[in-house]
Order: structure tokens, then C-alpha cells, then sequence
């Protein structure tokens, strides 16, 4: 598996893919459907499927000094990744600055990492509410 770490400012070269994102702070059934997806689209299309996940956990970004548990390290991530198959393990650092990002300047972040098919979890209204 290969492991990309990244600024949305300085983007590596990374082939073309279908990546699944979120925080995934530990690999639960949720997770690893959105996994599942990522690999049969992958399959689909022909493309390296993989991870694309922020270090650091976002929260930690807007909400400082909270107290925050993890399931899993960064590292114990990357491993279960590994082991169920990916190819690829990417990590954007997670900034106020990218987090400012507008919906256009997102998703020229996607093109220019080359997603080609992205998974990722709807949002929850409850989770997302002031």
C-alpha cells in the first residue's frame, strides 16, 4: 500500500483512483462499507482504491483543548487499511485554511489528486448542527 501525507497546497503525484474519505477513527461496519464501495467502484473502473483521511482529526482543528479518544492511531489506521486491501492510504492535513475551502476549490483539490470516483459517508444533520 502506498501512503501519500499532503497540503491541499502541495499536492503530490498520485494516480488515478477511487478513494473513500472521512476521518475513519477506527474501521467500524460503517467505515468499512464505504471500504466496501470504494473497492467495487475500484474494481469497476479499473483504478487503485484506497483512503483518503485528515491529520489532524478536524475536530482538534475547530475545538482546541478538548478532550478527544480515538478507536485508533493514525498508524493502526494506515495498517487496517492495509490490511483489508487498499492501495492507496492518503492524508491531507487538516487546516482552518482547507476547511475554509469553497465547495469549487474542494473538488479542484479531488481533480488534482486525481479522484476519480469518490465515496463518502451522507451527512448527518444532527452531528452537523450548531
Amino acid at each position: 500500500m502506498q501512503i501519500f501525507r499532503f497540503s491541499y497546497t502541495s499536492i503530490p503525484c498520485l494516480p488515478h483512483s477511487v478513494l473513500a474519505a472521512g476521518f475513519f477513527d477506527g474501521f467500524h461496519q460503517g467505515h468499512r462499507a464505504l471500504l466496501t464501495e470504494a473497492k467495487k467502484q475500484a474494481e469497476r473502473l479499473g483504478l487503485p482504491w484506497g483512503v483518503l483521511t485528515f491529520d489532524p482529526d478536524p475536530w482538534a482543528v475547530f475545538r482546541p483543548g478538548e478532550p478527544l479518544e480515538h478507536i485508533q492511531s493514525l498508524e493502526d489506521r494506515e495498517r487496517t487499511a492495509e490490511a483489508l486491501g487498499a492501495n492507496l492510504f492518503c492524508i491531507l492535513d487538516f487546516t482552518r485554511a482547507f476547511a475554509s475551502l469553497s465547495p469549487d476549490g474542494f473538488h479542484q483539490v479531488l481533480k488534482d489528486i486525481h479522484v476519480d470516483y469518490l465515496v463518502m459517508a451522507p451527512a448527518m444533520p444532527a452531528l452537523c448542527s450548531p
